[in-house]
């Protein structure tokens, strides 16, 4: 990896994975629609696999920061707002594993 590419991903903000939180969310609401319009699992499997591909990406790309930029967590986790934001990850990815569940 180059020295340009790990300095970008120190500006890699927290929030970037509640992308996949409305994403996941939305396709779980057009999960549980598709029992009244069937036609809507179409689009809800299509979403779901759009979620996982942001989910992939944006997972890769938190924990290579994590480990090039161990100290912006740091500063992250005293920001009073950007603080909020650290716990998104693993939220995200528990709202992802639900339209796997079931």
């Amino acid at each position: 990896m180059s020295k340009k590419t790990i300095s970008k991903l120190k500006a890699f903000v927290p929030s970037w994975p509640s992308v996949i939180m409305g994403t996941g969310a939305l396709t779980i609401a057009l999960s549980l629609s598709s029992k009244i319009v069937p036609a809507i699992s179409y689009l809800a499997s299509a979403f779901l696999i759009i979620t996982t591909t942001m989910a992939v990406f944006i997972l890769i790309t938190w924990i290579l920061r994590i480990i090039h930029h161990p100290a912006q967590l740091w500063v992250d986790l005293k920001h009073p707002v950007t603080g909020s934001f650290v716990p998104t990850m693993p939220i995200s990815l528990m709202i992802l594993a639900l339209p796997y569940c079931r």
